[in-house]
């Protein structure tokens, strides 16, 4: 692979990465600074994570030639990030991050001990009446279209977005509004119309999610984790933020215990 031409945000939590860690990757409109939570979780648990930006997105290079960039140009960065470990790390991916772990995996399964997939996309694309529910829900579709685009919303309505459903603590909401973006028009295009080819060997997965989600819900979770052979975890509530929703703890703790359990990350000494 070709050295990028730009350069990757990584934010890294407390724990000295010597060992078996995680990679978080964000999802549309979206970049490192929403692990915020999660880093310190994980930090809790003596689990070393990395939150990284893909090109164009947060703190990286690259925001002037957003609509330039493609899907393959972010699997390209979380590979790129993947081989600065010093093990293979088991990937976290949120939304479209899902999709580009799942297509990181598949060109370059040794690079990852796992995945993890919250709230993705799913591998075999939205049914039409999955599709249909999305589309059904107007003024929350609207909004999150115009954040999407670069238009943005008022902070009154960032509640509204798909992604949240009132799900953000209040004191966090002009927060997320100040960091939210716009997304690459390209990698939208081709990420509603990519598939995975199914692997033979599936990687350890695990997939989690919340029944309440307006984007991805049950029947998108259930059908991820058959495709991949997957422990899933359904939430009863949460929104489709769920780093940055208010069950983020508890769901953050799921996945470090799932990660030790497989043997997909080490823990080490708590860390402050």
């Amino acid at each position: 692979m070709p050295p990028a031409p730009y350069r990757l945000e990584k934010i890294s939590n407390a724990v000295p990465s010597s060992g078996r860690s995680v990679l978080l990757v964000h999802g549309i409109c979206h970049a490192a600074w929403c692990w915020r939570d999660w880093l310190s979780h994980f930090s809790a648990r003596g689990v070393a994570a990395v939150a990284m930006s893909l090109r164009g997105h947060g703190r990286s290079t690259g925001r002037e030639d957003l609509n330039t960039h493609s899907q393959d140009d972010y699997v390209d960065d979380v590979i790129r990030i993947a081989e600065d470990f010093a093990t293979p790390p088991l990937v976290v991916g949120h939304s479209m991050g899902g999709m580009i772990a799942q297509l990181a995996l598949s060109r370059a399964p040794k690079k990852f001990s796992g995945q993890v997939l919250v709230a993705s996309m799913p591998p075999d694309g939205l049914t039409l009446f999955e599709l249909t529910s999305i589309l059904l829900r107007c003024r929350g579709l609207k909004l999150t279209r115009r954040v999407m685009t670069g238009r943005g919303v008022h902070p009154d309505e960032i509640q509204s977005l798909l992604f949240f459903n009132g799900g953000l603590a209040d004191a966090d909401i002009h927060w997320v509004h100040d960091n939210l973006q716009a997304e690459s028009s390209r990698a939208i295009k081709a990420l509603a119309k990519t598939r995975i080819v199914r692997p033979i060997v599936p990687p350890a997965s695990l997939v989690v999610g919340s029944g309440k989600d307006l984007l991805f819900g049950s029947s998108v979770l259930k059908r991820t984790a058959r495709f991949y052979n997957a422990d899933l975890h359904i939430h009863p509530v949460g929104c489709h933020d769920l780093m940055l929703d208010r069950q983020s703890e508890a769901v953050a703790m799921q996945i470090i215990d799932w990660g030790i359990k497989r043997k997909l990350v080490d823990a080490f000494a708590a860390q402050p």
